[in-house]
């Protein structure tokens, strides 16, 4: 792809719209993250959390995204990077085991034990994989094992992969729509990439995406994902529960979520005029008590967010993770969601919004889009070689490993 000034593109498909971005993701010098040139958001139809449900309806929606695209940037698009539903993935943890010939471990050598790791791991289309921890000779938490000396080496990856067939579908749409997909990116990670700082990333963090259909949540160390999971709701349950609640239509129940709504039940109630919400299903006389429809909000948010703590403490981990957690994604608007947040986890909540200030002032819907130009940028960074090129910031990722491998 001849592309001006290095310029990456990214589409983050959502179930409702594809955030594109434009950017230069390489030869940064010191900067941390990718430059913006440019973004985007657009309406998506025939695909639902990553699965093509109506391949027509994909295929005119990417077209639509790649025209608009190629307008600005002025080129054609043939290769992206897109991401996959975190909903769709599978966490899994596997141990590889390999002979080396009693001299320094090499790079081949590290090559050849993630090789066989992937090749034994054989279920499902591989998205991301992390090496938690090295044994040399049974020697446990080494993180970077190049050139010390040993005769039988082993390593612990952590693999995050989806169901094959659903992951070809994508593809076929795009390549349909003449466009290679060059990386592929798991929609929470790139989330958490997008909306966290150095500082989280090193400590470690708990990223919650709480999207329209799914709220999948992400554990963070040191810039690698050590596990993914979801609960099969979102916020557009919250927006279903008011629409049959006060038996009105859809669209006016997602406007009154956004203008008036709040994760914790209201006890300094006022009336909303509901005819200013929508003059043509209301007359002048309607009116609805910020109680009553926090009281619904409530109800939900509970229970999507305890669900959530029930499948994160599976892991057992919490002990290990600082006590912070970033909430992202369109649902993440809601009023005291935070404060909701902190109650039933017991930690610092924030909400987390682009680190890059290009986007600032958007909302959450590029988050995801700026996250998966600092996967790509970090590749390029480490020599197209992101997960071998390993460094000294994995000490913590042994102490986690003896947690994971127990539970999960």
């Amino acid at each position: 792809m001849s592309k001006k000034k290095n310029e990456t593109i990214v589409f983050d498909i959502g179930s409702s719209k594809i955030a594109s971005m434009i950017g230069i993701t390489n030869n940064l010098g010191e900067k941390k993250e990718a430059e913006i040139l440019n973004h985007f958001l657009y309406p998506c139809e025939g695909i639902k959390s990553s699965l093509v449900t109506n391949f027509p309806q994909a295929e005119e929606s990417i077209i639509n995204t790649v025209i608009a695209v190629e307008k600005v940037s002025k080129h054609f698009i043939k290769e992206v990077a897109i991401s996959i539903c975190t909903s769709r993935a599978i966490s899994t943890y596997v141990t590889a085991k390999i002979k080396i010939a009693g001299q320094g471990v090499t790079k081949q050598d590290l090559h050849r034990l993630i090789t066989k790791a992937l090749a034994d791991f054989g279920s499902g289309q591989v998205i991301h994989y992390f090496p938690v921890e090295f044994i040399l000779d049974n020697n446990h938490g080494i993180v970077n094992p190049i050139d010390l000396l040993g005769s039988e080496l082993s390593c612990n990856l952590h693999i995050v992969s989806v169901e094959s067939n659903l992951f070809n579908n994508l593809v076929h749409c795009l390549s349909k729509c003449q466009i290679k997909v060059k990386d592929i990116v798991l929609s929470g990670y790139a989330s958490a990439l997008g909306c966290t700082s150095p500082n989280t990333e090193q400590t470690g963090t708990l990223v919650i995406d709480f999207g329209a259909r799914t709220t999948a949540f992400v554990v963070l160390f040191e810039r690698r994902m050590i596990y993914c999971g979801h609960v099969p709701m979102g916020s557009w349950y919250i927006t279903s529960d008011i629409a049959r609640a006060f038996s009105i239509s859809m669209s006016s129940a997602e406007k009154l979520k956004i203008l008036h709504g709040s994760g914790k039940i209201s006890h300094n109630p006022h009336l909303i005029n509901l005819y200013d919400i929508d003059s043509t299903e209301f007359n002048p006389s309607q009116v609805m008590s910020t109680t009553d429809l926090s009281s619904v909000i409530n109800a939900r948010v509970e229970e999507i967010f305890t669900l959530l703590k029930e499948e994160y403490n599976k892991l057992k981990i919490n002990e290990l993770v600082a006590q912070n957690i970033t909430i992202t994604g369109n649902g993440s608007n809601l009023s005291d969601l935070a404060e909701i947040v902190a109650e039933i986890f017991g930690k610092s909540v924030k909400i987390g919004h682009s680190v890059m200030s290009d986007t600032e002032g958007n909302g959450g819907g590029y988050v995801g889009a700026v996250g998966m130009l600092n996967f790509i940028a970090d590749k390029y960074r480490e020599n197209q070689d992101r997960l071998n090129n390993l460094d000294n910031k994995g000490k913590m990722l042994s102490k986690v490993w003896g947690w994971l491998k127990n539970n999960v």
